[in-house]
């Protein structure tokens, strides 16, 4: 009975709760996974005999492969798509102040776009700061140091939704923290930067596109 009634709460919450609340968006689709698992709570044990768990045990194992053929082939699609990022990850210094845009988000057979979190990629590999993280959020173990804490090293505050909205972005305006930048786009972004002569092209692979900041005295590397 109760994981019954747990499940029909998380059912109610898929059917009652909006797409976005606040900062938090796609939030009433995530509850529908909630309610399948409490929901697998209603099925029996297994049986005990052991002739009866081996069969029942395969059809469970059948039953996952069309869904493990979709995640292979999806990804197989998509590793190519992301493969184009690893050149210009290793050309990155270690701790790059690094700003994203994600200006096409064709190239997928997703619905929704699997480019928008893909530069946090870099992170992970370089570390360093972001343009946009979750963290900026304080709703999770992750946080930033407080501003005012001497030695500590924050990126600016960015509005609502600003990793969807990239066509927001003045390089004037919300570019002087970062040295590094990185778009996606078919076309060279050029025009995004050329009001800041500082910046130039250090890198392009496939429809990403890589600039820096010059450091001061260094000779220029754009190609």
């Amino acid at each position: 009975m109760l994981p019954l009634c747990c499940a029909l709460v998380f059912l109610g919450l898929f059917l009652w709760l909006p797409m976005q609340m606040g900062a938090w968006w796609y939030v009433y689709p995530r509850e529908a996974t909630a309610t399948v698992f409490i929901a697998l709570g209603l099925l029996p044990d297994l049986p005990r005999a052991r002739l009866l768990r081996v069969p029942l045990a395969g059809a469970l194992a059948l039953g996952g492969l069309g869904v493990a053929a979709v995640v292979r082939d999806n990804y197989t699609f998509f590793a190519p798509q992301a493969e184009e990022l690893a050149p210009l990850i290793a050309r990155l210094p270690q701790a790059p102040k690094l700003l994203y845009l994600v200006l096409d988000h064709n190239g997928s057979t997703r619905s929704t776009t699997p480019y928008i979190h893909l530069p946090a990629w870099a992170q992970a590999e370089k570390g360093g700061w972001l343009s946009f993280h979750f963290a900026m959020w304080k709703a999770t173990p992750v946080l930033y140091r407080e501003r005012n804490e001497p030695g500590a090293v924050v990126p600016p505050d960015v509005p609502l939704r600003w990793e969807w909205t990239p066509e927001a972005f003045r390089v004037d305006k919300h570019g002087a923290f970062f040295d590094w930048f990185l778009v996606r786009r078919r076309a060279p972004p050029d025009a995004l930067f050329a009001s800041d002569k500082s910046i130039e092209r250090v890198g392009h692979s496939g429809t990403w596109w890589l600039y820096r900041r010059k450091v001061s005295g260094a000779p220029s590397s754009a190609r």
